[in-house]
């Protein structure tokens, strides 16, 4: 079905309550700088060619913010507006490639809503890589469905300035967080997969796909390279919290890992079950040393995840069922867990029992100022209850 004038006019105007709705979420007191913020900030300010700058943290989220002066009210809002602006992008194009007007507002609507759902939109508001992944990401999908064959058979993918603008799209995302490299990798062997196929072969070309395939593969390994080079142990923490909340609490997995060489202490043994407690402790600043296994820190650092990965390729149902048991917190754990979502969206923090109130993303007076004609366009937007 074609589009007519006045569905388009209508699509705008969506846009722009999106766009408005956004900004509406946004002031200065919006901004959370806990957890390893600091950490970002204080990468980001390094010599860009120091060898921390480029290992310490996954570069890409730093040069992003060395771009904006290492400046938490400058790097807020461009998250703000960098996430808003990606949601629109990835739901323009989907709803470009939709033949009927319903399926057309259904993918438009339904991306815009997921653009101001609190899993999403929690992020911008918060100094850590996150954000910037993102909305990278959603360029990344955006990207490539837009590139993709249409029914005539025309692809745009295929010419030299779209792989190029995809792939430096491809590896600054894979540079905003640790695990992001292995995705490459994976993608760099499906497309040597697809070089195999002759149809594949004859649209893309052959020198066309082994340079994407280079790219994807050399981007990714170099990433991983820079990030076994840092000190920060990225991989040691997340393997401390899997061990003491799912390894010690299985008895099973437990004598698979002591088989291993992992010391099996009563002080360790008292973290069995607990989410992130031995990690938080241990990277601390200062730290409960009475509550560290320095033997145990050390066998994690050289062999944990080598057996980590032994103990999941020869126990799968172990791994499915830990994932299982946490089916529920799949879709939001990080903030349907640690917080408790109020009216007009505002998060609520647990803490000692309390309610803390953390940030008001989409509620009355929210642009800085709290001006009177502010007030005006939250109250059109966001009557109150």
């Amino acid at each position: 079905m074609t589009e007519g004038a006045g569905e388009r006019r209508w699509a705008l105007a969506a846009a722009v309550a999106f766009g408005l709705a956004v900004l509406l979420a946004y002031r200065n007191s919006s901004l959370s700088f806990g957890g390893d913020a600091a950490d970002w900030i204080q990468v980001s300010q390094a010599p860009i060619f120091g060898w921390r700058f480029w290992t310490y943290r996954p570069w890409g989220t730093s040069l992003i913010y060395k771009v904006l002066g290492s400046n938490p009210w400058a790097i807020l809002p461009f998250q703000v507006v960098f996430h808003g602006a990606s949601w629109l992008v990835l739901a323009w194009v989907l709803r470009g490639r939709m033949k009927t007007a319903a399926g057309r507002w259904i993918a438009f609507l339904s991306m815009l809503g997921l653009g101001l759902s609190i899993e999403t939109l929690i992020w911008p508001f918060t100094i850590l890589s996150e954000s910037l992944c993102n909305s990278l990401s959603l360029l990344l999908l955006a990207w490539i469905v837009w590139a993709l064959p249409r029914e005539d058979g025309t692809a745009r993918f295929t010419s030299a300035p779209v792989l190029g603008g995809l792939l430096a799209l491809a590896v600054l995302w894979s540079s905003t967080r640790d695990t992001n490299p292995y995705t490459l990798l994976l993608v760099a062997g499906l497309g040597t997969a697809a070089l195999a196929c002759s149809p594949y072969r004859r649209r893309v070309g052959v020198a066309r796909g082994i340079v994407v395939v280079a790219v994807l593969a050399c981007a990714a390994v170099l990433q991983v390279w820079l990030a076994r080079q840092s000190t920060r142990n990225a991989w040691n923490y997340s393997m401390a919290n899997v061990v003491c909340q799912r390894v010690l609490a299985d008895p099973e997995a437990v004598d698979f890992f002591r088989n291993a060489g992992m010391p099996v202490s009563p002080l360790l043994m008292g973290f069995a079950g607990r989410h992130n407690a031995y990690s938080t402790n241990a990277v601390a600043d200062p730290s409960d040393e009475s509550m560290r296994d320095k033997s145990f820190e050390s066998w994690l650092s050289e062999r944990g995840v080598s057996t980590y990965l032994s103990f999941v390729a020869t126990h799968p149902w172990k791994a499915a069922g830990w994932l299982w048991s946490d089916r529920r917190r799949l879709v939001s754990p990080s903030v349907r867990r640690d917080a408790q979502i109020g009216p007009f969206l505002t998060i609520y923090q647990r803490k000692s029992g309390r309610r803390l109130l953390v940030e008001p993303l989409l509620s009355r007076g929210t642009i800085q100022g709290e001006a009177a004609f502010t007030i005006v366009i939250s109250d059109l937007f966001f009557p109150l209850w």
